[in-house]
């Protein structure tokens, strides 16, 4: 997956500092330390200050409903949603 920029790159894949991806709804976020499942969405990158794609948790869950009449949580969608949804395929070629 290419990101913003290779710093961005670089602290997805790493342990140092702990910068989250979800490929599933193409979301970027910082989790808080003391609240665990909380985190701090990202619509810019910290290095770069390119405003970062658009989620599309939104339309995850609409397709999901509209198209396969699902109205499921996004801890439900490994075990109810149909295996496109399990990673950025749904979104990819939706062209999304």
């Amino acid at each position: 997956m290419q990101h913003c920029c290779d710093v961005m790159s670089f602290f997805i894949d790493s342990d140092d500092l702990y910068i989250e991806y979800c490929p599933i709804d193409r979301s970027y976020a910082i989790p808080y330390k003391k609240s665990l499942g909380s985190i701090q969405r990202l619509e810019y990158c910290p290095w770069c200050s390119k405003k970062l794609p658009k989620e599309l948790r939104d339309e995850l869950f609409d397709i999901l409903e509209s198209e396969y009449g699902l109205d499921i949580t996004f801890l439900e969608l490994k075990e109810k949603a149909p295996k496109e949804f399990h990673s950025d395929e749904w979104w990819v070629k939706r062209g999304l």
